[in-house]
């Protein structure tokens, strides 16, 4: 898994979905900045965050991971 492309992704539901950093760092019990952060690339989540963040958004991590962007949705 490609963890920059596989959190740009989730960054793209995110924002088509109209959910914002916070919303997600709340559903995931996390900080913001942190969210933020995995995000930007600047750090590494691990499969487990990845999979919250694709849950709090509606999505398989598997959906995030295979499928373009409009068929995530």
């Amino acid at each position: 898994m490609n963890m920059n492309k596989t959190m740009d992704t989730i960054r793209k539901v995110r924002i088509q979905k109209g959910v914002t950093q916070q919303q997600v760092a709340d559903a995931m019990g996390i900080k913001r900045e942190y969210y933020n952060q995995m995000e930007a690339g600047k750090v590494s989540p691990s499969i487990d965050k990845v999979e919250q963040a694709a849950v709090a958004l509606d999505c398989t991590i598997e959906v995030i991971d295979n499928k373009p962007i409009e068929e995530s949705l």
